[in-house]
């Protein structure tokens, strides 16, 4: 959560050059292309680039120095009087001080993560000669790239120099790391039919949307080193359909809206729709990849088989028409969600 809302660092207040400063960096390009095709049809063709960036770090410094010569972790540095608890004892402990921090650590975080997304659109409309019917048809595709580094206390691990010729290190990217990039694709086709008659609007219509999570989840499913679970595994390849190099789900979100009138000052109302959102890409490709996995205790782990949350709403109201000053609306609705995204606490044998 500090990452998408940092806030004042309240700890940093006395040395604020030492904390986390957020870039954030984004750029948006839209090609929009409209059209009249005869008396009946019409098109609206849509090409776009979205790029977004966003990098935390302690105030421009690298992600690590080439060796450690000092200590960077605020936590760790005493300063002033020192007070210790079990003097005498075998192992001695140290005070912490009074929370803020002008010792000369810097902030823990090192973050840096990216999104760039081609959209490609098309939608086509047309109209009766009696403009009874408008039916629109068309599609839209998406292909994404998701980058995401995320390290706390990335020095650890960094070479330490013990002397003028000798230096140890180890493989540990920080205290704890997150690190992938994946590069899913989503789409959809849709049709619709709005139909006017005699007071009738009625709306009638359907879209299929598709979505493939992208190479980095089908080689972590086929990958034994990969910390995948064997059901999820086993759950993936039998929900998911092979296409174009790619493992692909899909799903059928149908539409309904229906209004008429009762009498002629009042309208009854029916709407009826299917919705989805996808699940943000950390909860479905964090901790994947085998060789930059986080092995800290209680680290994040995506689920490759994670399905988006579904919305199926009703609705049905009344609008009335009192005089020429009052009006009345009455609505009652449903919303029934389900495939809810939540956390479970597993644990997965390390490969090594």
């Amino acid at each position: 959560d500090d990452i998408v809302r940092p806030g004042f660092q309240y700890n940093f207040s006395l040395n604020p050059d030492n904390a986390n400063v957020y870039t954030h960096h984004s750029n948006l390009s839209v090609l929009d292309l409209r059209g009249i095709l005869g008396e009946k049809w019409s098109m609206a063709i849509t090409l776009g680039r979205l790029f977004t960036n966003l990098r935390a770090d302690a105030n421009g410094r690298p992600f690590r120095t080439e060796t450690v010569d000092r200590i960077f972790d605020p936590a760790s540095i005493v300063t002033g009087e020192i007070d210790v608890f079990n003097p005498n004892g075998e192992t001695v402990y140290v005070y912490p001080g009074p929370g803020l921090v002008n010792n000369g650590g810097i902030a823990t975080l090192w973050h840096d993560h990216y999104a760039q997304e081609y959209t490609a659109k098309a939608k086509f409309t047309y109209k009766t000669k009696d403009k009874v019917h408008y039916l629109s048809l068309g599609f839209e595709h998406k292909e994404q790239t998701y980058q995401w580094i995320d390290v706390q206390q990335p020095w650890i691990g960094a070479p330490i120099r013990i002397n003028d010729t000798l230096t140890t290190a180890s493989s540990s990217i920080g205290r704890s790391s997150d690190v992938w990039k994946a590069s899913p694709a989503t789409g959809g086709i849709f049709v619709q039919d709005e139909i006017r008659y005699q007071g009738i609007i009625a709306s009638i219509g359907a879209r299929f949307n598709y979505w493939a999570p992208g190479s980095f989840v089908d080689e972590a499913v086929e990958n034994p080193d990969a910390p995948v679970l064997d059901p999820v595994r086993e759950a993936y390849k039998k929900q998911t359909l092979p296409l174009l190099g790619r493992r692909w789900k899909a799903r059928l979100l149908p539409r309904l809206n229906v209004s008429f009138p009762v009498t002629a000052n009042n309208v009854l109302y029916f709407n009826y729709s299917h919705a989805m959102r996808l699940p943000h890409p950390r909860f479905v490709y964090a901790g994947l990849d085998p060789v930059l996995q986080d092995r800290s205790f209680l680290s994040n782990l995506g689920n490759p088989n994670l399905n988006p949350e579904v919305t199926v709403s009703y609705e049905i109201g009344l609008k009335s028409q009192i005089n020429k000053d009052l009006a009345l609306s009455a609505t009652a609705f449903y919303n029934d969600k389900f495939d809810y995204i939540v956390s479970r606490r597993i644990e997965v044998k390390d490969a090594t």
